[in-house]
C-alpha cells in the first residue's frame, strides 16, 4: 500500500509544483533561471490509533531542474522544468500571476500563484482554492529559512490536505500532505536538501 500511495503522491506533486519568478515584497519566492536545481527528500509518518509511528525516509527522492525558455503551442514563452526523468511542466509569470502549463500543447494555463503573496489571499487552482496563510521560519536539511510564506491548498472532496512553504530567493523549501485511510493517519513531507539558484 505504501508504494501505491508514494506513486500517487509523486504524480500529484509533479502536476502541482511549477511556477515562475514569484516576486513579493522585493523577494523572488519561485526563482527561475536555466540550470536552477532543487532536490528533496521524502518522509512519511503513518500512525494508527493502537501503534507506534511507522516512519519512512527516502533521501534524494526527487529533483527539479529548470531548463531553457521555450515557445509553447500558443506562442507564449515559458520555462521548461523537469520534475522527473519523464515529465516536464512549463510556467511563466504574467502580470500578477504565475501560470502553469501541464504540457507544451496546452493553450489555457492554470494559475499556480497569485502575486504578491500576502496573508489571506486566495485564488482558484486545479478546481480547488489556494490560500496564503502566515509567514514564518522553516527548518529543513538544506538549512533554516526565514520569511517563508505558507500556501495551503484547501481540500475538496477526497483530495489531500496540502501546504507549501516558499522561501525568498530560494523557492519551495517544504511541502506537507496529510490524509486518513481507515484507522491510519498519514503525514508526508518533502524537504529541501539542496538548492542551486541563480
Amino acid at each position: 500500500m505504501k508504494t501505491v500511495l508514494a506513486v500517487a503522491t509523486v504524480a500529484c506533486l509533479c502536476c502541482l509544483l511549477a511556477g515562475s519568478g514569484c516576486h513579493s515584497s522585493g523577494a523572488d519566492y519561485w526563482p527561475m533561471a536555466e540550470g536552477n536545481l532543487w532536490t528533496y527528500r521524502y518522509m512519511e509518518i503513518g500512525l494508527s490509533q493502537d501503534s507506534t509511528p511507522d516512519t519512512i525516509i527516502v533521501d534524494d527522492y526527487m529533483a527539479w531542474k529548470c531548463g531553457k525558455l521555450v515557445t509553447l503551442a500558443g506562442g507564449m514563452k515559458a520555462w521548461a522544468m523537469a520534475t522527473s526523468p519523464y515529465e516536464t511542466v512549463y510556467f511563466r509569470e504574467a502580470g500578477n500571476a504565475v501560470l502553469i502549463y501541464e504540457d507544451s500543447s496546452v493553450a489555457e494555463p492554470d494559475t499556480w500563484l497569485a502575486l504578491p503573496l500576502e496573508e489571506g489571499k486566495t485564488w482558484s487552482y486545479a478546481g480547488g482554492t489556494m490560500l496564503v496563510r502566515e509567514r514564518g521560519t522553516v527548518e529543513v536539511p538544506a538549512g533554516t529559512y526565514k520569511d517563508c510564506w505558507r500556501v495551503e491548498m484547501l481540500p475538496v472532496a477526497d483530495q489531500l490536505a496540502m501546504s507549501f512553504w516558499f522561501a525568498p530567493n530560494i523557492g519551495m523549501v517544504l511541502m506537507e500532505e496529510s490524509y486518513e485511510y481507515g484507522s491510519y493517519t498519514f503525514g508526508m513531507r518533502y524537504e529541501l536538501t539542496y538548492a542551486s539558484v541563480n
